[in-house]
């Protein structure tokens, strides 16, 4: 679907069966994946197993697993919480990533279809393994997650989110890493924006 895609990715072919829980259903990619937070470096739900990753960051609530108790407004065991209200996030809509780019040729998790593949963090930097070195590179294939679960795109000098409140901000390659982390959290409690 055009609306999905970013006239700046290139990835082709635009559908894959080959990712993960697909079990040879055939998918559609996008250019765009849902803000799960910043905490990041755990997953194997229910229990919080540590994996190895250069951008551990734990959450305000000392969770580090932001695949399955994300502290932004999207992550894969999203549908344990149920329903998000506005007011859940508490740093404001104008303060909140909701949606980021990224480029699926990259990850094989990358599709709306299914919540393992249809979110990213902001515990990783902008554009890691594009413009920034990826201490994952060299690892085998671009199922690589711990590292490859980030943002990015083609766009020069950085990429493009939309925010909870609905309005649309390039964010720069050289943001502080700890400012774009606050954009990324719904109830963090920090008085920031990326601008």
């Amino acid at each position: 679907m055009p609306m999905l895609t970013c006239a700046s990715d290139q990835t082709l072919p635009r559908t894959r069966t080959n990712s993960a829980d697909l079990s040879g259903v055939l998918v559609a990619v996008t250019s765009y994946r849902g803000n799960a937070g910043a905490n990041w470096g755990a997953d194997h739900y229910p229990d919080e197993a540590a994996f190895s990753t250069a951008y551990v960051n734990p959450a305000v609530d000392g969770s580090k697993n932001g695949l399955e108790n994300g502290d932004g407004l999207f992550w894969r065991g999203d549908l344990r919480k149920g329903t998000m209200r506005l007011a859940e996030i508490a740093d404001g809509t104008s303060n909140t990533y909701l949606i980021g780019e990224d480029v699926p040729e990259l990850i094989q998790w990358n599709a709306w279809a299914y919540t393992n593949g249809s979110t990213a963090t902001c515990a990783i930097p902008p554009n890691v393994g594009i413009t920034t070195g990826d201490p994952d590179l060299g690892k085998p294939g671009f199922g690589r997650w711990p590292t490859r679960y980030s943002f990015r795109s083609r766009h020069p000098n950085g990429l493009n989110f939309a925010l909870a409140d609905g309005s649309v901000r390039f964010v720069s390659n050289n943001i502080p890493l700890l400012t774009y982390r606050q954009m990324a959290t719904r109830a963090g409690g920090e008085a920031t924006t990326s601008d």
